[in-house]
């Protein structure tokens, strides 16, 4: 994901004041809890974002 984000930044399309849009879909699989699919989902998006 780290990577990923560094790519997107290097070919401009995550700048700083930009308008682009980068969604994640995630959702839970059987028997899992949402709230804590999402918080994990959240917690690994922001520690690439600091890492790249």
């Amino acid at each position: 994901l780290t990577e990923f984000l560094c790519k997107m930044k290097d070919i401009g399309y995550l700048v700083e004041g930009g308008k682009n849009i980068l969604s994640f879909e995630v959702k839970p699989q059987a028997g899992e809890d949402a709230d804590l699919v999402v918080a994990n989902a959240k917690r690994t998006l922001l520690e690439a974002w600091r890492s790249g």
